[in-house]
């Protein structure tokens, strides 16, 4: 179990009746190929992260769209080469985490907890 599937189990206890499905974890390199095959959760909402070596790069949320959507895009923006190059490394794993339509805010409830206690190096927000 990494770091953030147990802050993620700490969190949702602390919810009475709050459930989610996952962690999810694949190479970042399963998703840039052009014909990728995703799994039923990667249409539904929830939060995301990028792992390198224990290394927490990225946590993210799909609120407005899909994880689907979220993940295959920041698995190929290549752009900005720090970026293309953890991405593009055989060691880095996402981790997905979907939360149910209704449990929307949830999801940027706790995606804004994660990023406070990680503060991962890739992750920007404006303020």
């Amino acid at each position: 179990m990494t770091r953030i599937d147990a802050r993620m189990k700490e969190l949702v206890k602390r919810v009475n009746g709050l459930s989610y499905e996952g962690p999810f974890s694949r190479p970042s390199l399963d998703y840039q190929a052009a014909q990728v095959k995703w799994p039923s959760w990667s249409s539904r909402h929830g939060i995301y992260c990028f792992e390198n070596d224990a290394e927490i790069l990225c946590i993210g949320r799909a609120l407005c769209t899909t994880l689907r959507q979220r993940i295959f895009s920041q698995c190929n923006e290549k752009k900005y080469e720090p970026w293309k190059k953890a991405i593009t490394s055989p060691s880095t794993i996402v981790h997905a985490y979907a939360f149910s339509d209704e449990e929307w805010f949830w999801v940027a409830a706790f995606e804004a907890i994660l990023n406070a206690e990680f503060d991962p190096h890739f992750t920007k927000r404006s303020s």
